[in-house]
């Protein structure tokens, strides 16, 4: 996935991801995704995001 942002200082910052997305044991969605900026600090990292339990 390509993406992009504009901070709150109005830079354009683009990057790219890869991802999975699995369910969990009980059913939950998982995503899981390493990601990179292609501009400005190139950094990288990591992202997980794990689907909430519905309360109602």
């Amino acid at each position: 996935m390509l993406f992009q942002c504009i901070t709150d200082n109005g830079e354009l910052k683009y990057g790219e991801s890869k991802g999975i997305i699995t369910k969990d044991s009980s059913g939950k969605l998982q995503l899981q995704f390493v990601w990179n900026w292609l501009n400005g600090d190139q950094i990288d990292g990591t992202s997980e995001y794990i689907e909430l339990a519905d309360e109602n």
